[in-house]
């Protein structure tokens, strides 16, 4: 039973997609003589896409809220809810926003454990959906252009090539959390707005290649979406450790992003080993090299970047590193795949002050 003194507000997204779709109604049921009441109603093909809903409940009285959908007359369609909230204001109202207090040092406690377990990108696999929570889509002017790593709710670790130059305004860009496949819209997925897109003040060309982005909203945690573990400074995992790189890039080159995301196993090589292959850049001390040597097809690609790089430890996933360069062919033959490393005391610092 509803019985609110103060507005409040219903909210909802809805899909109603299909050549058969009947119709959606969301009623107030009353105890009172006066009876029930359609609170909202929408009938037929709404196309593929999720559809707002804002629905203002009535104040000082006591009823249920009932939600149908009434089947067409054939089965080709179907009529989806998600995210149902109450709100204590009215619709289109912005939420109040908190007072804020002393500033805290971001948490490991809760990061880097997905709820659904991968059965352990270039010659990679299809990930299981919901295994790597922590992956966003960077999407530029609504078209998907890398990958980057949620550390907490309003923060995703990147590339600064990624955003290089494009940094103001920061509206052009928003993340999407809980995608798997580019193919289907998933109840998981949402699209939030950039706020602030900070790189590295000393990122040029290759080196310190890593950018903070700030999100206009928190990201709501779940099965399909939770942050990765920041590792403490230094902390990096040792040559020939196996870890994760995941992303939507090439999948072969030439050739374009996939449309389902990919996992590859990559194993840690060391600073000299990564000098001696890839001879075409300078290997510097922000960052990490990792490949499965010759013959072997692995390597990030072009669509990867700005991806997580992540390795386990104690049960947890550690943000290690964020996709940077390699062959421009994507070539594991030709040079290791090199990510920007986030355990480097300045990069380090720097990630863990902004968020």
């Amino acid at each position: 039973m509803v019985a609110s003194s103060s507005p409040t507000c219903l909210s909802f997204k809805t899909m109603m997609y299909g050549s058969s779709i009947g119709t959606l109604k969301v009623l107030k049921l009353r105890e009172s003589p006066a009876g029930d009441a359609v609170l909202f109603t929408k009938s037929g093909d709404q196309g593929n896409k999720w559809l707002d809903v804002e629905i203002d409940l009535p104040v000082g009285e006591k009823f249920q809220i009932e939600i149908s959908g009434v089947r067409a007359s054939g089965y080709r369609g179907d009529i989806a809810i998600d995210e149902l909230r109450v709100h204590l204001r009215r619709c289109g109202q912005p939420a109040p926003v908190p007072t804020p207090g002393p500033p805290t040092v971001p948490s490991n406690k809760g990061c880097g454990v997905p709820r659904i377990q991968n059965t352990r990108v270039i010659a990679g696999k299809d990930a299981v959906r919901g295994s790597w929570p922590w992956q966003i889509l960077m999407l530029f002017a609504g078209r998907p252009i890398c990958g980057g790593t949620l550390i907490n709710p309003t923060t995703v670790v990147t590339a600064a090539h990624c955003v290089a130059g494009k940094e103001t305004p920061a509206s052009r860009f928003k993340v999407r959390v809980g995608d798997h496949s580019m193919q289907t819209t998933e109840t998981s997925q949402s699209d939030i707005q950039v706020s602030r897109i900070i790189s590295h003040p000393s990122y040029k060309s290759l080196d310190y290649d890593i950018a903070v982005m700030k999100l206009s909203r928190p990201a709501i945690f779940g099965t399909y979406v939770s942050p990765a573990c920041m590792p403490n400074s230094g902390i990096e995992p040792r040559v020939g450790s196996t870890c994760y790189i995941t992303g939507w890039g090439k999948i072969k080159h030439p050739g374009s992003v996939h449309h389902t995301l990919q996992q590859a196993s990559l194993k840690v090589v060391s600073q000299s080993e990564c000098a001696r292959k890839n001879t075409f850049g300078v290997i510097s001390a922000r960052m990490i090299c990792a490949g499965n040597g010759a013959g072997t097809l692995q390597s990030g690609c072009h669509g990867d970047s700005g991806g997580p790089f992540v390795c386990q430890s104690n049960g947890k996933w550690y943000l290690q590193g964020a996709v940077s360069w390699g062959s421009s062919t994507c070539s594991a033959a030709r040079s290791y795949t090199v990510f920007a490393k986030t355990s480097n005391p300045d990069i380090n610092a720097w990630i863990k002050n902004l968020a």
